[in-house]
């Protein structure tokens, strides 16, 4: 058996703010966890960020770690600014990873028969033409495009793309063990529908790719960025998110600490 710990959106800087301490501590890991998968939106101070990480891997060295971007993590950057932006992460000690080049990366971990596909994937968002194109005009203010001007929804669905292209790539070659693929945005709006969000503003935190999923059906799809837990199937995959959320998010639930899967 293998135990892989789940947790996103802990959003590290909003209780800093707020003065109630962290929400997720060395303490918080399971003795059985072999994998710590942590889906995105943990703090928008990369210095907070990376002393949490190093403080939290210093009792486990043996212990897996991915750490995807979310939108979080990329406030107040360029998003194609990606590969420097992270470029001292993976210096941490430890086992953790952070996205390679372009935001993607793949770790494998061959006594534990398990392969991680990990990327931010971002959204496929309307564009200027689509019904509800408007409401999307103050997605993501805090990020910048090329050459720091405003970002464009363009440039998201571009990403989106290009790390969908990636994961198809990656999940094209066969591997005998088990696979995880973890985002931040969700890869369907299933992950949505208990709130009842409709409209153009989903596509901020989903994307459909439920029929590409069918075809390459990963053991297991791990995402944050909604506010509220998630647990279903799409076909042979299981799709989870275990998000903490702000500290004053009436939402959030409070036994966030201890998610796992056993695979």
């Amino acid at each position: 058996m293998m135990r892989i710990q789940i947790v996103s959106d802990l959003h590290l800087d909003a209780w800093h703010r707020d003065g109630k301490g962290l929400p997720f501590e060395r303490s918080d890991i399971h003795p059985e966890s072999k994998v710590l998968l942590l889906a995105g939106g943990l703090s928008e101070n990369l210095t907070q960020l990376r002393h949490w990480l190093s403080d939290l891997l210093t009792d486990r060295p043996r212990l897996a770690v991915i750490v995807v971007p979310g939108v979080r993590e990329h406030t107040g950057f360029s998003l194609p600014a990606l590969d420097v932006l992270y470029a001292d992460m993976v210096r941490l000690p430890g086992k953790l990873v952070m996205p390679g080049q372009r935001g993607m990366y793949l770790l494998r971990v061959p006594s534990l028969d398990l392969r991680v596909l990990s990327c931010t994937l971002w959204s496929n968002l309307p564009t200027e033409k689509d019904a509800g194109y408007s409401k999307l005009a103050e997605f993501l203010p805090d990020v910048a495009g090329k050459d720091g001007r405003p970002l464009e929804s363009r440039e998201i669905s571009a990403a989106h793309q290009e790390q969908v292209a990636w994961l198809d790539e990656m999940l094209s070659n066969p591997f005998p063990g088990k696979t995880v693929v973890v985002t931040h945005h969700a890869p369907s709006f299933k992950s949505m529908e208990a709130r009842g969000k409709a409209g153009a503003r989903r596509y901020e935190q989903c994307t459909d790719l439920e029929t590409w999923m069918s075809g390459y059906a990963p053991d297991v799809w791990v995402h944050g960025l909604v506010p509220k837990p998630v647990q279903y199937t799409i076909g042979n995959t299981l799709v989870v998110s275990n998000p903490c959320g702000d500290p004053g998010n009436p939402m959030r639930r409070k036994d966030y600490r201890h998610f796992f899967i056993d695979l």
